[in-house]
Formats: C-alpha cells, sequence, structure tokens
C-alpha cells in the first residue's frame, strides 16, 4: 500500500486496489441477490423447504452486505484531508485494522496496513496532516 499526503492539493493519496475489490465483491452480491429472487419466486407458501430458506438466508447476507459496501464505506483513491474526521482502530476477526472516518459517516478501510511497523508509518502520516486518532 502507498500512502501519501500531496500537499499542492492537500489530499491524501491512496494506493491498494480497494476499488476494485469492492467492484467485484459488488457484482457478487448483485448476482448473488438475483439468484436468491429467481429461486425464491418459485415457490409456493405452502411448499417451503429447507432450500427456499437458504435463499431467503443468502440474499438477506447479501442485501446487509451491498448496503454496508455503498452506504457505509468508501473507496476513495484521493481524499481531501479537510473530509477527514480521524483515524480509527478497530478489530475485525481478532486483527487489528485502520481505518480513515470522513465527516459524512462514511469510512475508508487501509486494508494493507497489516503489520506494526506499518501501523506507526500510517500513524505517522496522518500525524503529520493533522489527523487525530478517534
Amino acid at each position: 500500500m502507498k500512502l501519501n499526503y500531496n500537499t499542492q492539493d492537500q489530499t491524501l493519496v491512496i494506493q491498494d486496489g480497494l476499488k476494485n475489490h469492492h467492484f467485484l465483491l459488488k457484482l457478487l452480491m448483485i448476482l448473488n441477490l438475483l439468484n436468491a429472487i429467481l429461486n425464491v419466486s418459485t415457490f409456493s407458501i405452502s411448499n417451503v423447504g429447507f432450500m427456499q430458506l437458504v435463499w431467503i438466508f443468502l440474499g438477506l447476507v447479501s442485501i446487509v452486505v451491498l448496503y454496508n459496501l455503498t452506504v457505509k464505506n468508501t473507496t476513495l483513491e484521493k481524499i481531501p484531508v479537510n473530509t477527514i474526521k480521524g483515524l480509527k482502530e478497530y478489530s475485525f476477526f481478532g486483527k487489528k485494522r485502520l481505518a480513515i472516518v470522513l465527516n459524512n459517516g462514511k469510512k475508508r478501510d487501509l486494508v494493507e496496513v497489516k503489520t506494526p511497523q506499518e501501523f506507526k508509518e500510517a500513524r505517522k502520516i496522518m500525524k503529520q496532516v493533522g489527523v487525530k486518532d478517534l
């Protein structure tokens, strides 16, 4: 991951390929949702079986994932510093992760920051820019 501060236009530049990853996830969730809708639309209430319940569950999971990917997260690669609220550390399945929280409520995950050295480097860059920890 490349995390740089562009002093000319006062933006934080992140190059980690998250935009492509999110696009593929959204595409797969849309296909999964369409598949669930097609499978659930052919059954009647009187013959609800195990497979229909599985498809309903998969459809609901796809809706939740799509909501999180589109409404809660962002994949911006150039983030203006004045739109950054702060840097947040959180735990995901027992692993520590960093995210940039924006003023509009969205967050930008720093998925490539994994080692303690990378955590220190990211925090150092954020401190130089003037972004505080949340």
